[in-house]
């Protein structure tokens, strides 16, 4: 089956999963997808009506502060946009008085924006404002073509999983924007050409919330897991010291429980103290969706590190470290254990 997780201001993903029983799923691929979150709609509205519509001094303002633009968004683009219906025809009101009103537009008339932005368009694209009322009238042809640049990435993106993977049967949306029926009935058209069936939970947006909440209960939830990016730690390059190489661990779209398995039962290394005199080593774990040679790659991000003391007391030549990694539950952990079995762990979030 599918899982499509629509959300409002975060990255489109998809993620393939076989469903084990009732209640657990099995990951077959790790999630996947790009930039096609509910933004983009808000994106479409802000620059090709909003700013035209405000003028340049006053959308300046709006653009610059976060507070005034989220209250907008939160309080009432989103409910319109979340609302929308193909069905509905007609056009759609945008309510601008509090926005103008934090603004401080005072006696800026939007008139004459107004009268500029519709000279500029068809008869069946012109938008109405009302100054007494302080709204938008924007018809729905226009308001459709917010949509597009979510889902035609999502529908050419299902195309190629589509193709991977044969036989899925269902495909669940979830997330902010997957309550809207717009999106709804598109994906549903879509994804049935293909023979998927495509459900609609009662509230989409808390199912992230109480998915996340199970896993972090019941680490069952998700039977196995594929590996999101290339795991690994930093590595002394005796060519430069300053520059530490990138050792990968776990390869993306491994599948951890095997990684863990195998992990705990053969340890990674061993790794020595660079020199006799060194009292302490500090192993640290990076991420980079692409494999890189250097940790200060810019596509290679930190996650943590922890600092191991150095037993002194054991001749050098006998000084080695080994790394075990559990990526099996809802927590990663690392392990780092000395020649003696002495062991020092971290913990941190996997995604």
């Amino acid at each position: 089956g599918l899982i499509l997780d629509q959300s409002q201001y975060s990255d489109k993903i998809t993620e393939w999963a076989r469903l084990v029983n009732c209640l657990t799923f099995d990951e077959i691929e790790a999630p996947s997808g790009g930039p096609w979150g509910g933004r983009l709609i808000s994106e479409e509205f802000f620059t090709h009506v909003l700013q035209p519509v405000l003028g340049s001094t006053l959308y300046a303002k709006f653009i610059s502060n976060d507070a005034i633009r989220r209250r907008f968004l939160f309080d009432r683009f989103n409910s319109v946009i979340a609302s929308y219906r193909q069905e509905d025809g007609g056009s759609h009101v945008f309510p601008l008085s509090d926005l103008l009103s934090e603004l401080e537009s005072g006696d800026v008339s939007l008139a004459p924006n107004v009268e500029a932005y519709n000279s500029q368009k068809s008869a069946g694209d012109r938008i109405v404002y009302s100054a007494v009322r302080k709204t938008l009238r924007i018809p729905s042809k226009v308001v459709e073509s917010w949509f597009l640049p979510v889902i035609n990435p999502v529908r050419r993106h299902l195309d190629t999983l589509a193709a991977k993977h044969t036989g899925a049967q269902l495909a669940f949306l979830v997330g902010g924007m997957g309550g809207n029926k717009y999106t709804y009935d598109l994906l549903k058209i879509h994804l049935g050409q293909k023979g998927i069936e495509l459900y609609q939970p009662p509230d989409t947006g808390l199912s992230i919330v109480n998915g996340a909440t199970r896993f972090g209960r019941d680490e069952s939830a998700f039977g196995g897991r594929i590996s999101r990016t290339n795991y690994g730690m930093n590595i002394y390059n005796k060519d430069d010291p300053k520059e530490d190489k990138f050792e990968l661990l776990i390869p993306k779209g491994e599948k951890l429980a095997n990684f863990s398995a195998r992990s705990l039962q053969q340890p990674l290394g061993p790794y020595v103290p660079i020199s006799e005199t060194q009292t302490k080593i500090r192993f640290s774990l990076y991420e980079s969706d692409t494999v890189p040679t250097y940790v200060s790659e810019p596509s290679c991000s930190f996650i943590a590190s922890v600092v191991v003391d150095v037993d002194m007391s054991v001749p050098f030549s006998q000084r080695s470290y080994t790394v075990s990694i559990n990526m099996a539950g809802t927590v990663m952990e690392g392990y780092f254990t000395d020649a003696s079995g002495k062991r020092a762990s971290i913990q941190w979030s996997s995604r």
